[in-house]
């Protein structure tokens, strides 16, 4: 398969693949040579990653170091399967990178828990924003992502996003057990909505929630799961607690009651 390298400004590196249609492999093979091949001073400059859908066509990888932006362009579902690109990652290729953007990628559990592997490395430790969105994601992999957070392997992390996947109440139960323990302090933003989420999970959270936990959360997006009238009065008794303090919006949609919307209001707390 024919690569070309592009004569850019030094600040920027590119590898086009010629041709239009190609395997996932390849791609991920070449992108993750170019990681390796590039300098130690341009590693530093990666600070973002972004994975677009599954469905783009692979046309090209860039590397851009002067705006901070590592982009694969069609990585698929295989990106985080792929010993060649998981193994970059892992090696500490890019130290620095401190975003992580997988939407609609579909991974699963398997590739979130070849991520995890990075995470406890403490390879991706700068990292302050994931978005696992739309990735096909269960309570297996939001298991392993817990037992990340019980290392204390992000600890700059700041904004979780991984809404539209198929986590359940096993899964947010383990997620609330590591932060009653502590776990993301610093969380600014959790976006759980368009989940399988029940009464059970909410609560298990909601306790979490009680004890203490992400005190300094501004933004927190259940909206569209299976919460009944048992998990909205949980929540509603954490924040009638004065708990969150730094909240300003809840995202939870029609499965409310008139109380909750009440104590959102008598906190400034946006609710949709």
């Amino acid at each position: 398969m024919p690569l070309s390298i592009l004569g850019m400004p030094t600040e920027v590196l590119a590898l086009v693949l010629a041709a239009c249609s190609i395997n996932t492999l390849p791609v991920l093979a070449a992108t993750s040579k170019l990681i390796g091949e590039a300098s130690d001073e341009r590693r530093k400059r990666i600070a973002v990653l972004k994975l677009p859908p599954f469905e783009t066509t692979p046309y090209a990888v860039n590397l851009e170091c002067n705006c901070g932006v590592l982009f694969h362009a069609g990585l698929w579902k295989l990106a985080l399967s792929s010993g060649a690109f998981a193994g970059a990652l892992y090696s500490g290729a890019l130290p620095h990178l401190k975003e992580i953007h997988l939407y609609g990628n579909h991974i699963g559990d398997s590739g979130l828990q070849n991520l995890c592997e990075c995470f406890f490395k403490g390879a991706l430790d700068m990292l302050e924003i994931i978005d696992l969105s739309n990735n096909q994601i269960g309570d297996v992999g939001v298991s392993a992502f817990a037992a990340v957070l019980s290392s204390k392997a992000l600890p700059q992390l700041t904004h979780l996003v991984i809404d539209h996947n198929q986590i359940g109440d096993f899964g947010v139960s383990t997620l609330a057990d590591v932060l009653s323990k502590g776990a993301l302090p610093q969380l600014e933003s959790l976006i759980l909505s368009y989940n399988k989420i029940g009464d059970i999970g909410v609560s298990d959270l909601a306790k979490a929630l009680s004890k203490g936990a992400l005190q300094n959360l501004v933004r927190f997006g259940i909206y569209n799961n299976w919460i009944g009238h048992v998990g909205v009065s949980a929540l509603t008794d954490v924040l009638s607690k004065g708990k969150l303090p730094h909240l300003e919006v809840i995202s939870i949609g029609y499965m409310h009651t008139s109380t909750l919307e009440d104590t959102c209001k008598a906190r400034n707390i946006l609710f949709m």
